[in-house]
């Protein structure tokens, strides 16, 4: 099922294949022949789920025609998630000879036979979750030729990526039902497939002193105060405030690699308008103090909560005006940083008094007519099906960004901005979040043993709204649950219910008793019962669980 894709997988993945925080692409050195790494050591969070035998390759050829010398390492991201994707076996395989071709060639779909057999394979390990440095047993020379160094997944495990990045085509591959293909993901609701790069490098040792290149990237971000923690989002498409409002903006930067900055100095700049507000920010990297290759960007301004205030008296007194632009630089002197394309990141300000009432919906259907109630009870073969929406209260129309943020059981699931400066959302009027709508079939809930859990919405409009209140909806959905108290044998009991930090199962005895949480997951788990069996709920969180006697269930909730 298309709908609600994005939310099931951060339910079972985190943030798998839809993740927008800290997104960055992997920069591959272009240098014709050096010492160290060729590929991408970035990683964003982006994961994809990989079969049993799933592979995932570089093709360092297409990076650097001129390549030259030996292999000795290979460097890719390790990640697991529960039981499901828990594998940490791989193979690390050399293919030469690459001669994509197959039925589907002219659409990007090669035949696994494409690379031919592996000319050289040595297994691996993961001990840990991070970057996995592994020494090839025997050093690789580079081939004439073009070839592949591919990860191969032993076992149900995930894949990790390095952002979204075009300039990769044909560098990257995965393979997927027995052909290989360029890794194009899909990561949000309705989204176009984009090309990724895989958190996926080979150490070149050509005889001289490793060259170290990196790639600083200037980059604007949305946040959000999740508990005690930031969580980046994307920055909206053009800033709407009001004439006497200040502006917030989240600078940071980051380096893509393929090396750690060891030397040089980076000085970061905000510019209005195309004048230089405040001092620039420096900051002098060293071999003690690098700046690494990380999953997250890096902030001058910890210190202030990784925002930056800009008065409306600063930006009265810098004569602004109405209309203008706020853009992050970043120059990188006495290292290397060989693209400066993505040194400079601007969004468009726009000071208004205009002012728009936004508000979360949940509908029931496409044409909002009916709201969802606050909470659900489905049955066991009944789909869940919602049509998220925001509406404009007024007075004046929103023609600001819309920051979506999904949240799944208080935890961030995906995140998309929406920008109405084109078609704005009118007073009274509503925009759909996803036409298709947000769900899940009974069947994909009973492949994940889903039971319960919350779906919240939350908005933040760039533009004047006076009442954020609203700006947040969320509904419960409980299933019902096979036999809860209606198969119970008549002796069968569970006291107290509510419980605390324990309860006892009353004539249960010689049964098996299976306690289980309201997502399906098992809390406890008794063979060969006593008559009177109690078990242990002080480490169990309050809510509602159901005790499983033989074929009967009872539901007890726990409150301390």
């Amino acid at each position: 099922m298309k709908k609600f894709y994005m939310i099931l997988a951060a339910l079972l993945i985190g943030s798998v294949c839809f993740a927008q925080f800290a997104i960055k692409a992997g920069t591959p050195s272009t240098a014709a022949d050096r010492s160290g790494y060729v590929g991408n050591l970035s990683f964003d969070g982006t994961l994809f789920p990989m079969p049993n035998g799933g592979e995932y390759a570089i093709a360092p050829k297409q990076i650097n025609s001129t390549l030259t010398g030996t292999i000795t390492k290979v460097k890719f991201y390790h990640t697991v998630y529960g039981t499901q994707y828990a594998n940490n076996s791989y193979t690390i395989k050399i293919y030469n000879n690459i001669n994509l071709s197959g039925p589907g060639a002219s659409q990007g779909y090669y035949d696994g036979s494409s690379c031919g057999e592996a000319s050289y394979t040595q297994d691996y390990t993961a001990t840990e979750e991070g970057w996995q440095e592994v020494e090839l047993g025997t050093s690789y020379n580079v081939p004439s030729g073009d070839f592949w160094i591919s990860i191969q997944v032993n076992g149900s495990g995930l894949a990790c990526f390095g952002g979204a990045a075009s300039a990769v085509a044909g560098q990257y591959y995965m393979t997927n039902s027995g052909y290989w293909m360029a890794p194009n993901l899909t990561t949000q609701q309705g989204g176009t497939p984009t090309l990724y790069s895989a958190a996926l490098a080979v150490y070149v040792d050509d005889g001289g002193a490793e060259e170290i290149i990196s790639d600083f990237e200037a980059k604007m971000y949305d946040a959000a105060i999740v508990g005690n923690q930031i969580q980046l989002g994307l920055a909206p498409e053009q800033y709407t405030i009001g004439t006497n409002a200040d502006l917030v903006i989240y600078p940071f930067y980051q380096n893509n690699g393929p090396s750690p900055a060891t030397t040089g100095t980076l000085t970061a700049t905000i510019k209005l308008g195309g004048s230089t507000y405040g001092t620039p920010m420096t900051r002098t990297f060293t071999a003690e103090n690098p700046c690494a290759l990380s999953t997250m960007p890096e902030s001058f301004y910890q210190s202030t909560g990784y925002a930056v205030t800009i008065t409306a008296a600063e930006m009265n007194a810098m004569g602004l005006g109405n209309s203008f632009n706020v853009c992050y630089e970043v120059s990188y002197e006495g290292g290397n940083d060989n693209v400066s394309a993505n040194n400079t990141f601007c969004i468009p300000v726009v000071r208004t008094d205009a002012q728009s009432d936004i508000q979360a919906k949940f509908y029931t259907d496409a044409n909002g007519t009916t709201e969802v109630a606050s909470s659900l009870t489905l049955s066991l073969d009944e789909d869940f099906n919602i049509y998220p929406a925001i509406k404009n209260n007024g007075p004046d129309a929103a023609n600001g960004t819309v920051n979506v943020s999904i949240m799944l059981n208080s935890t961030p699931a995906a995140q998309q901005n929406f920008n109405y400066a084109s078609q704005p959302i009118e007073n009274g009027a509503f925009r759909l979040i996803d036409e298709e709508g947000f769900g899940f079939t009974a069947e994909e809930m009973d492949q994940y043993q889903i039971t319960s859990f919350e779906l919240c919405i939350v908005l933040s409009y760039s533009g004047n709204d006076p009442n954020e209140e609203n700006n947040t909806v969320c509904v419960t959905v409980t299933r019902q649950t096979v036999a809860v108290e209606e198969n119970l044998a008549e002796e069968i009991s569970v006291y107290p219910n509510p419980a605390n930090d324990m309860f006892t199962v009353a004539n249960a005895e010689g049964a098996t008793i299976v306690v289980v949480n309201s997502l399906g997951q098992v809390v406890a788990s008794i063979e060969n019962a006593a008559s009177n069996q109690t078990i242990d709920a002080s480490n169990f969180a309050n809510g509602t669980y159901f005790v499983k006697v033989n074929e009967n269930v009872i539901k007890i909730n726990v409150v301390k």
